[in-house]
């Protein structure tokens, strides 16, 4: 595309604001998306044929998005409204007022919206090479936890820890047998668990 401009293919995205792209590993996916404003949904381009671009409506607007090597899953990380809640508001404001993500299928544009009780960082989330699994660390409003979903039935389980998690990694050197270390606040540690079962 940069040596010869005639090559560059158009997509054109109708009724969706775009300022960001998050790409899968394997080139063969692109989610769009924008952080300027609060818009519920984000555009999924499948860059191996030429499908119009499909608009993936969301519950809540999301500041940052993680893919899967293959693009088939997609971690959306929301923002709240940071207002106050009253004790006879809606769902939506109530949904809009909470911390989440949401757990996407950009296959079917199926997506799981998940509140949590404390925020998950850009840098609190881990999805597995095989895209099969997603650790998030929740660790404020005294959540010390971290929860595995299952990115193919969405199912969401939770680890308690002692002490407020704080990074999250691959343990190296162990083929076949994945595990996850967990670094822990203070003197907790560190907390090991299996990637595919959690335990």
């Amino acid at each position: 595309g940069f040596r010869d401009p005639k090559t560059i293919t158009v997509r054109r995205v109708e009724d969706q604001l775009i300022g960001s792209v998050t790409l899968s590993k394997s080139g063969t996916r692109a989610i769009a998306y924008t952080t300027a404003v609060p818009v519920e949904g984000v555009v999924m381009v499948d860059l191996t044929s030429n499908a119009p671009p499909r608009s993936i409506r969301l519950r809540k607007s999301g500041p940052a998005i993680a893919l899967s090597d293959d693009g088939t899953r997609a971690l959306v990380l929301h923002a709240t409204s940071g207002s106050s809640v009253s004790a006879g508001a809606d769902e939506d404001t109530r949904i809009d007022a909470s911390e989440g993500y949401s757990l996407v299928d950009t296959d079917s544009g199926f997506a799981k919206l998940q509140l949590t009780p404390a925020r998950v960082s850009a840098s609190g989330l881990l999805l597995t090479p095989d895209g099969s699994r997603v650790f998030t660390l929740l660790n404020g409003n005294n959540v010390k936890t971290v929860e595995m979903a299952d990115l193919k039935s969405f199912q969401v389980t939770s680890v308690e820890l002692s002490t407020a998690p704080t990074s999250i990694g691959f343990v190296p050197g162990l083929p076949g047998q994945p595990r996850v270390f967990v670094g822990q606040a203070g003197e907790g540690g560190i907390s090991f668990l299996d990637a595919v079962t959690g335990a």
